[in-house]
C-alpha cells in the first residue's frame, strides 16, 4: 500500500491547496476527500480577553473544512469522487464551555448541506457525520484554552465529557465507512445522541436545563465548584466504565507551539 504524509496547516488556503495538488500529482487522481480537522476549546465567552481563540476555532474547523475541499472539487468531478465530513452533535447540541467550536459545526454542517444541493450528480456524494464523544486527542483533553494556546487537561476533559459513554475510535470509523459506501447523508455515531436531537426539536427548554446543571452550576460541598458532570466522573470506577483505556489519566501540561 502507497500511503504518503503530508504535513500541513488547514487553516491556510495556500497549504491546502498545496496537498491536494500534491497528492494528485504523486497518485494521478483524488479519489475521495475526508475533511476531519478540529480542535475543541474550553473556556466561557466572558472569559477570554480578546477574539484571537475565537478566531483560531473558526479558522481550523471552519476554513479548514472549506479550503480542501475548494480545490478537491475539480478533481472529485473527474473520479465522482465522495467527500465525507467529521462533523461533531455540537453542531446542534450546545454544549456550554463550546460556543465558538459549536457555532463552527453549526457551520460545516449547513456548508456542506448546501454544498450537497448544489453540487447534485456531479460527485459521488456528500457524507456529514455527526460524531459524540470519540476515542481521540480531544477526549485525552487537547484543547484550546481562553489565551488561545493549546492545553492537555484532563481535569477540563472531565468536565466537557462528563458521564457521556466515549467511543472506540475503531467503531466509529467503521460507522463511517458503511455510511460512505451506502452513500447516507448523514451519520450519527455513537447512535444514542439521536436522544438529544429529540430533546432539541420537541424539548429545548429541558434540554437547556440538563446542559446548564450538568456543566455549569457548581456542585454543592466541592471546593472546586466543579460542575456536575466532572462529580459524576469522579465517582470511583465510573471513568473504567465509561471512557476507554487509551484517554484515561492524562497528565495535564502546556503544549508549546
Amino acid at each position: 500500500m502507497d500511503v504518503r504524509a503530508i504535513s500541513a496547516d488547514v487553516s491556510k488556503e495556500n497549504d491546502c491547496k498545496r496537498f491536494i495538488e500534491e497528492t494528485v500529482n504523486h497518485y494521478g487522481r483524488l479519489d475521495h476527500l475526508v475533511n476531519n480537522a478540529g480542535i475543541v476549546h474550553s473556556f466561557l465567552l466572558e472569559e477570554v480577553a480578546d477574539s484571537r481563540p475565537l478566531n483560531q476555532i473558526m479558522d481550523i474547523d471552519f476554513w479548514g473544512y472549506v479550503y480542501p475541499t475548494y480545490y478537491a472539487l475539480p478533481h472529485l468531478r473527474r473520479t465522482h469522487g465522495k467527500i465525507i465530513v467529521s462533523a461533531s452533535v455540537a453542531s446542534w447540541l450546545p454544549f456550554p464551555r463550546m460556543s465558538a467550536y459549536n457555532a463552527a459545526n453549526a457551520a460545516i454542517f449547513n456548508f456542506f448541506d448546501t454544498l450537497r444541493i448544489e453540487l447534485g450528480s456531479s460527485i459521488g456524494g456528500i457524507t456529514i457525520v455527526t460524531e459524540g464523544w470519540v476515542e481521540s486527542e480531544m477526549t485525552m483533553g487537547k484543547h484550546l484554552n481562553r489565551h488561545g494556546e493549546i492545553e492537555v487537561g484532563e481535569n477540563q476533559r472531565d468536565i466537557h465529557v462528563g458521564p457521556m459513554p466515549v467511543a472506540y475510535a475503531e467503531e466509529c470509523a467503521k460507522a463511517i465507512i458503511r455510511g460512505a459506501l451506502r452513500n447516507y447523508k448523514y451519520v450519527r455515531v455513537p447512535y444514542w445522541y439521536t436522544v438529544f436531537l429529540l430533546y432539541r426539536i420537541f424539548a429545548p427548554e429541558v434540554l437547556d436545563f440538563l446542559l446548564a446543571l450538568f456543566y455549569l452550576v457548581p456542585t454543592p460541598g466541592r471546593k472546586d465548584a466543579a460542575p456536575l458532570s466532572k462529580a459524576l466522573v469522579d465517582i470511583p470506577g465510573v471513568k473504567s466504565i465509561l471512557y476507554p483505556s487509551t484517554i484515561r489519566a492524562q497528565r495535564s501540561k502546556q503544549v508549546k507551539g
